[in-house]
């Protein structure tokens, strides 16, 4: 299994968890960084070698498994200075949980 494969396989797994607890219909919203400078300030995890163009690719296979499964999904855009003004007035730190709960507003 790629890793690819393992994003859609781990999304699906909590998607499906999610409509078990909370039924259906759930919006599930995925991030999808607006430019390259966004995703490497962002999520720097990805290493400097990361593309906004190779991200959205997996967001969109990702967000095609999940509406094949029957969940609805919303594409946000994650632009950094939205993203870190909100951070910056809600004093929080840059995490992945901090990034899902910015674009779930």
């Amino acid at each position: 299994m790629n890793q690819e494969q393992r994003i859609i396989h781990a999304a699906l797994a909590q998607a499906r968890h999610l409509r078990k607890v909370h039924g259906s219909p759930q919006i599930i919203k995925l991030s999808a960084y607006a430019s390259d400078e966004d995703l490497h300030q962002l999520r720097p995890e990805d290493g400097p070698d990361a593309t906004s163009a190779q991200q959205r690719r997996i967001v969109d296979a990702v967000a095609a498994a999940l509406r094949g499964d029957g969940h609805l999904v919303k594409i946000v855009t994650l632009r950094s200075v939205d993203y870190l003004k909100w951070l910056s007035e809600n004093h929080l730190p840059n995490t992945a949980g901090n990034r899902a709960a910015f674009i779930s507003l």
